[in-house]
Order: structure tokens, then sequence, then C-alpha cells
């Protein structure tokens, strides 16, 4: 049975929240791509400028199967503001990591762009 987790509005820890920053998006997404490209275990597997999302994933252990991570840039072309949402969806194994996958890259985030 699979899990997932994603950044939500109403959760208590502001690192599980989408991430809202007075940048570009564009800029937001570079930030975002560098950090996952610095991440050992992240494997960026496409990548859409476009529509600003990634899709990232991170190899299962003994007790936990492959998890795939999406993350995604949104806001207005025109100001320089921007939100970024993080889901992470785990398929298979014992142990599910979504949220602890999900926090890891969004405290990263917070510590380069705020």
């Amino acid at each position: 049975m699979g899990g997932s987790f994603q950044t939500e509005e109403g959760h208590s820890n502001e690192r599980l929240q989408p991430l809202r920053v007075p940048m570009r998006g564009e800029h937001l997404f570079g930030a975002a791509r560098e950090l996952v490209d610095d991440l050992s275990e992240w494997e960026l597997s496409s990548a859409d400028e476009e529509s600003m999302t990634m899709i990232c994933t991170l190899a299962g252990g003994l007790m936990r199967g492959p998890a795939k991570v999406t993350i995604q840039v949104e806001g207005p072309e025109d100001l320089p503001t921007s939100t970024i949402r993080v889901r992470s969806e785990t398929e298979s194994g014992l142990m599910k990591r979504d949220k602890a996958n999900v926090q890891e890259f969004m405290t990263l985030l917070h510590r380069r762009v705020c």
C-alpha cells in the first residue's frame, strides 16, 4: 500500500507548509533545482521550466521503497512573489518516509532562500 505527504497551508510546522517568498518564480525554481542537485540521495527525473515543475526520485532502502517527489513553483509572472509546494509519494516498502522527505527539502530550501 502506497503513502504520500504534501505541504499544506494548515500544518502546524512551518517547514511542512508551502513556502511563499518575495522572489520571481524562475529564481525560486532555480534555487530548488540547485538544492536537488546538491542532495546526494535525490535524482532529478524531469524538470519543466515552463510549468516550473520538477519530478525527483529518492532511492529506496532495505525497508522502504523508492519515493517520487514533485516540486512545483507557482506565482504571477509580473510580480516578485512565488510559492513552492512539495509532494512525496511512495508505492512500496514497509517504512514510508514521505513526511521526512518533504521536511528535509523544505528545511534546506528555507535556509537557502529565506
